[in-house]
């Protein structure tokens, strides 16, 4: 009688490992891969996939909110399986409004517009100069005022307080001064919405003061204490720089040349760049409709620190969705968005192929709560 030798039992355990998860993948491509889900944009409750992995974006937790943050370090990493997100200082990286990143999703242009000054740094800066009323051109109007249009022309060298080719007007506008002119400069950019690719149009604003008037306004503030000027303090200095600049026509600004710098559709291009990258990067898995229940959890730690557990019931449509999505992606890392605050990042540890799905050790209980209201009130209106 043959004896059935060690080897030939490890050879055998081996090809019903190996039976068991090719079996698995042939089950799962059969149910899943080739299943096709329509688009669904974000909701109150979204769980979001974002993907990345060459814009330098990561995923940290600062304050017990998960933030999606660029940072000096390098790519899109999720932090180590065996640890949490990375709870890291949060200051001094470019920030991703994420309820704005939800909503420009949406098709929403306001949250756009936000969305696009937020990624870029010029635009955030310029951000803290805009004056509290300030005077706005669109920058139609100012293409036609720098390329013949004489109305428009006119009111501009009114609004800048300056010529074109930089010489002073021959009067004195106190406003031009004071906050010079905001430009109104739309900004297509390219977002999926609802799977169907739109060009939205976001307006960002620009402040612009002509460089004689800066130097007037420098003069003013340098030598008059009173807060208020008087007529006569900036008609002396505003001849002051006049005859100044008369005498070194060298260091006149081209008015025009600046203006239209300002309106570039290069630079117009570059203001996009960011926000269309990220977006064409981010995937709405779920949003409230596809959740049926959800429910809290208190999860006691050996440190004496209590944490919780939020746990959803998916619709079929959900497991479905998140099945699909975590096939290929274990070791990523999600954002679970709730009324436009990120109180998640869980990671995918495995496929996620169960219509009850738990997302632990989550620290602040008015987070959880609030996620599952919302979605207990979402499914209230569905059924």
């Amino acid at each position: 009688m043959n004896k059935i030798r060690p080897y030939q039992i490890a050879i055998v355990f081996v090809a019903v490992i190996v039976a068991t998860f090719f079996g698995y993948q042939l089950y799962a491509s059969k149910m899943i891969d080739n299943k096709v889900l329509t688009e669904i944009e974000p909701g109150n409750v979204t769980l979001l996939g974002v993907d990345a992995g060459g814009e330098g974006y990561k995923i940290i937790v600062s304050n017990e909110i998960a933030q999606l943050v660029q940072s000096s370090k390098g790519p899109f990493e999720a932090p180590e399986m065996g640890g949490g997100a990375d709870e890291g200082d949060a200051t001094d990286k470019r920030h991703v409004p994420l309820k704005e990143m939800a909503e420009s999703l949406q098709g929403n242009t306001t949250a756009l517009s936000e969305l696009v000054t937020a990624m870029n740094d010029d635009l955030r800066k310029l951000r803290e100069e805009l004056p509290p009323s300030p005077i706005v051109w669109k920058a139609e109007d100012l293409d036609k005022a720098l390329h013949g249009d004489k109305k428009l022309e006119e009111k501009l060298v009114r609004d800048t307080n300056a010529n074109l080719d930089g010489t002073p007007a021959d009067f004195i506008n106190p406003n031009a001064l004071y906050a010079g002119i905001v430009i109104d400069i739309p900004v297509p950019v390219k977002v999926m919405v609802k799977g169907a690719p739109k060009t939205l149009v976001a307006h960002v604003r620009v402040p612009y003061q002509a460089e004689f008037t800066k130097k007037v306004v420098t003069d003013l503030n340098n030598n008059v204490k009173s807060l208020k000027w008087s007529p006569e303090e900036i008609k002396g200095y505003y001849l002051q720089e006049a005859d100044l600049l008369k005498s070194n026509p060298a260091n006149r600004e081209n008015v025009a040349k600046s203006l239209a710098a300002r309106i570039d559709p290069a630079l117009i291009r570059a203001y996009a760049d960011p926000a269309e990258r990220i977006l064409g990067k981010t995937k709405v898995i779920l949003n409230e409709t596809c959740v049926k229940d959800a429910h809290r959890e208190t999860v006691p730690t050996d440190s004496g620190k209590t944490v919780y557990d939020l746990v959803l019931d998916l619709t079929d449509e959900g497991r479905d969705r998140l099945w699909k999505y975590s096939r290929h992606r274990v070791g990523t890392q999600l954002l679970l968005i709730v009324n436009g605050v990120a109180i998640a990042a869980p990671f995918v540890r495995h496929e996620l192929e169960q219509k009850e799905i738990t997302i632990t050790q989550m620290v602040d209980p008015d987070l959880v709560d609030d996620a599952v209201d919302t979605i207990r009130k979402a499914s209230k209106k569905s059924g």
